[in-house]
């Protein structure tokens, strides 16, 4: 398949040729963890959205609203190399109405439990950018932020794919595991390609979150073990 796209020496490569599925992802790539990792160990937390706003019916088959948890693991918890974990993935083909109340609800759990940040996705034009400050001025009190995505799908996701490749990205056992990984192995050859777009929104303000980071020296501060048990799991409101 790398003969194909590059070529060699004498031929050269066709660098217009899509990717196929699997190619950009494997669930063999990533470890799966049996419990999350404890808040300190992770430098920054963000769950990446990707919005959609059909409910599910009969006769349809619509989008899915999917909201990917990602974490970047502290240097001093993992030594060799920077690693990250995917920690939860939500996803359902529901309302308006019940999009919002499960973004706002899952980003007050996700920052008792990990100081999380959240992304928001800004469509291009006028309806765009009312829909992301809607989202932003519901999450008042959130470290919440709006970014118009850039580039196509495909090249947004490549960096995490690049980092899972090389085994660099754990995922946590969850019964979301199976529906979320079959999304990443098809993309972006299957339909639903919600899953990737949400985990590349996560990915890239993980990225950007580590370049302020390493420059203040600064982290986000996790809710504690007895606001969490207090809580109870903050997970239960979808997969």
């Amino acid at each position: 398949e790398r003969e194909r796209l590059l070529g060699d020496r004498e031929r050269g490569g066709n660098w217009k040729v899509r990717s196929a599925a699997g190619l950009l992802f494997r669930r063999e790539w990533c470890p799966v963890l049996a419990r999350a990792p404890a808040p300190e160990d992770l430098e920054a937390v963000v769950r990446g959205w990707d919005l959609a706003g059909t409910e599910k019916r009969e006769d349809n088959n619509p989008a899915w609203t999917a909201g990917v948890l990602i974490g970047r693991y502290r240097k001093r918890a993992v030594i060799e190399r920077t690693r990250w974990v995917v920690l939860h993935v939500s996803r359902g083909q529901i309302s308006p109405a019940k999009v919002e109340r499960r973004v706002k609800d899952l980003a007050d759990a996700d920052h008792v439990a990990w100081g999380a940040r959240v992304r928001i996705p800004q469509d291009p034009g006028q309806a765009g950018k009312d829909q992301a400050q809607r989202y932003v001025a519901m999450l008042a009190g959130h470290d919440a932020r709006a970014r118009i995505e850039s580039g196509d799908k495909e090249t947004r996701f490549n960096p995490f794919s690049a980092q899972a490749e090389q085994g660099n990205v754990d995922v946590v056992r969850g019964s979301w595991n199976d529906d979320y990984l079959r999304s990443l192995e098809a993309f972006p050859d299957g339909r639903v390609k919600d899953d990737a777009d949400a985990t590349s929104a996560a990915f890239d303000e993980l990225l950007q979150f580590a370049g302020q980071l390493d420059i203040s020296g600064g982290a986000a501060v996790a809710g504690s073990a007895a606001d969490r048990d207090e809580r109870g799991s903050p997970w239960n409101m979808g997969r």
